[in-house]
């Protein structure tokens, strides 16, 4: 039998370095993709978010309520004493629904803080893209009908402006320490079906 031979001390340091080479040169690019990817799950929950509000609202036949804030916070409201109003459940966004003292079903936090100073952020984009909102409202109806605008406040009722016409929209993205623009652009689009979807571009656009 022939001495079979083993690995020296040079070439086991040598796969060494380059294993530990090879794991410097792969680390930054697996945390851009957790990064990414992070921001692109922050779009699909608030996605899931609007498309809750509608499938509650035609399941209960009831009106349903997601309100937007600059902060990144968006939650799903429904009436105060939906199940205990003796006059039962209503469709409308308006009259006679009031929306004082809504409950909140479910919230999304669109905020994440990575190191080296980058962060996920949101921004709301109405109708017409080239306005942007501290705050809005979207309001689903059982007929399958999504209405846009103003978030009610105290005892005020939701408006009664006609329905959607076209998409708003909801941009989520990467920024840097500086507030600059890292990554894909995750938007999530809502139409007037108010069944949302997400998208991905290198570049916000003026569409949704």
């Amino acid at each position: 039998m022939g001495l079979k031979r083993g690995f020296t001390l040079v070439e086991l340091m040598i796969a060494v370095a380059v294993i530990g080479i090879l794991a410097i040169i792969a680390i930054p690019s697996m945390g851009r993709a957790n990064r990414d990817a992070a921001t692109f799950a922050s779009a699909v929950q608030l996605s899931d978010l609007f498309r809750e509000a509608r499938a509650r609202a035609i399941g209960r036949n009831a009106a349903m309520l997601v309100r937007m804030q600059a902060d990144g916070r968006y939650v799903l409201l429904e009436p105060a004493g939906l199940a205990t109003d003796p006059r039962g459940p209503t469709s409308s966004c308006g009259a006679p629904t009031s929306w004082a003292n809504a409950r909140a079903i479910h919230a999304v936090q669109v905020d994440a803080q990575f190191a080296g100073g980058e962060q996920i952020v949101s921004v709301i984009r109405d109708v017409n893209p080239r306005v942007l909102r501290d705050m809005a409202c979207a309001c689903f109806t059982s007929l399958g009908r999504t209405y846009f605008g103003d978030c009610p406040a105290g005892d005020q009722q939701f408006f009664n402006g006609p329905p959607l016409a076209g998409a708003f929209s909801i941009v989520v993205n990467r920024q840097d320490a500086h507030d600059a623009p890292v990554g894909l652009f995750r938007i999530v689009a809502v139409p007037p079906s108010g069944v949302s979807r997400v998208r991905s571009s290198a570049t916000i656009g003026e569409g949704a």
